[in-house]
């Protein structure tokens, strides 16, 4: 499938979604990760969209992920909600280009991605919460590999300071008022769906890796290749379990 496929898609998909909530135009595009979404039971919904009835959108084989794209409004923030992603694993690694183009044409400034994943360190144990500072790509490959349409953003995008420092600087103080603990940590995308060997992981951590998945990496990626208006992303990982435990 070309880039302007993809394009196509999404603008057909943008435009089903505005006629289902005329004149609804969100300010925050949420991702929901494992673990992560019940967060949706919390949306005043304007309106709902399972996946499948979306052009160019991908259904997730895996458990957890619900697939359904959520319009309506968190603590009176109008977001759109994307309930369940679909991994490199599952076969395709363009999966989520149509959603994460799709947000982006909904007319979302800010895009607030989580995921769980495992921590590389002993501090940050199961159920540690962490704010992503940056990412390493081992995952082998790229969303953006292909054809790239002009019309969607440039051939070869910075991904220097991805993940937005000032509302990253945000949402510690919030986590500080609120006396939650949020550590903050590098990212390690691989491409699953089998779990590290132990000398990765000690590699991992002697790069300077603190949280591993499955996920992000390649929306990140999306999110600033295919940004014309600078969007700012922030994201938020919750560790399930420690690779630690393992060496």
């Amino acid at each position: 499938m070309s880039e302007k496929d993809f394009e196509g898609m999404a603008k057909e998909a943008a435009e089903f979604i505005k006629k289902m909530a005329p004149g609804f135009t969100p300010k925050v595009a949420l991702t929901l990760g494992s673990g992560c979404g019940d967060v949706a039971n919390e949306i005043v919904p304007v309106c709902t969209v399972e996946y499948g009835k979306l052009p160019g959108f991908p259904v997730s084989s895996v458990q957890g992920h619900a697939g359904v794209l959520i319009l309506g409004h968190l603590e009176g923030v109008p977001i759109v909600g994307l309930k369940g992603r679909v991994h490199y694993y599952e076969g395709d690694p363009r999966s989520m280009v149509v959603p994460v183009y799709t947000m982006k044409l909904l007319g979302a400034e800010h895009i607030f991605i989580t995921n769980a994943s495992g921590s590389l360190r002993e501090e940050m144990g199961p159920g540690a919460l962490v704010a992503l500072t940056d990412h390493m790509n081992f995952s082998g490959v790229n969303p953006l590999i292909g054809r790239n349409a002009d019309g969607m953003g440039p051939r070869f995008p910075s991904l220097y300071q991805a993940y937005d420092p000032k509302l990253r600087d945000c949402l510690m103080e919030v986590a500080k008022a609120n006396n939650i603990t949020l550590h903050k940590g590098v990212y390690v995308g691989t491409s699953g769906p089998s779990f590290e060997t132990a000398a990765e992981i000690n590699a991992y951590r002697i790069m300077g890796g603190d949280v591993v998945g499955m996920s992000t990496v390649g929306e990140v990626s999306l999110l600033h290749a295919r940004a014309r208006t600078h969007k700012r992303t922030l994201s938020l990982s919750l560790s399930q379990h420690s690779r630690c435990l393992h060496l």
